[in-house]
């Protein structure tokens, strides 16, 4: 925690790896009748940086809006920033994994594959509105046509998980003409997938590196 000399504004740092900066709308709040809870300090609260939990290891930039970029980290979280405004579009979750890298689909970016340490690649898209883009929620994509589980929801297909690597993924792209997206694994294997129609069906597994 900090102040700035001069001002009444004071930073705070928190255990989120966030940086607020509070500015009080009361120098001397009203005093609680006798017997009643003391209300809590107001003040505005403005945040400085938003911060991951845990080591960030995957970085991309949009192909399309240069001012926004996604950023995944090792406690399983994916955000989606705006450089220019300084805010938070989107947030998703990857449900315990831990992310290890991301990418944005080339030419329009309306979807977003985050590959992660147990092996595993989830894609999320962007809003079908076009007025939201990324902001709120992150969807992670689903299977339109894939058949449901027993007793599961036929409204509510099976998110794409792309689980063919036993070790780590460290890098991974899409294609130019975003028909496939190409995963390095630390089992020194690519793999790549065909991201037409949002299938993600196995193409082929390259072999050859040694390190």
């Amino acid at each position: 925690i900090d102040t700035f000399p001069g001002s009444e504004h004071f930073a705070v740092g928190t255990d989120r790896c966030d940086v607020l900066l509070l500015k009080p709308k009361n120098k001397e709040p009203d005093q609680p009748a006798k017997g009643k809870v003391p209300p809590r300090a107001d003040a505005y609260v403005d945040i400085l940086v938003k911060g991951h939990q845990a080591d960030l290891d995957g970085l991309d930039a949009h192909p399309e809006k240069p001012d926004i970029f996604a950023s995944t980290c090792q406690s399983g979280h994916v955000y989606i920033w705006d450089a220019r405004s300084k805010q938070e579009l989107g947030f998703g979750s990857l449900n315990g994994l831990r992310a290890s890298c991301c990418a944005f689909r080339a030419c329009d970016g309306k979807r977003l594959a985050v590959g992660t340490l147990e092996g595993s690649v989830a894609i999320f898209k962007e809003s079908d509105d076009p007025q939201n883009g990324w902001s709120g929620k992150l969807k992670r994509l689903r299977h339109a046509k894939s058949e449901p589980r027993p007793g599961a929801n036929p409204r509510n297909p099976p998110a794409i998980c792309i689980e063919d690597s036993m070790q780590a993924i460290s890098e991974l792209r899409y294609s130019p003409d975003q028909r496939t997206l190409a995963v390095a694994s630390h089992d020194q294997f690519i793999w790549l997938y065909n991201a037409e129609s949002d299938e993600y069906e196995r193409l082929a597994r390259w072999v050859g590196h040694s390190g």
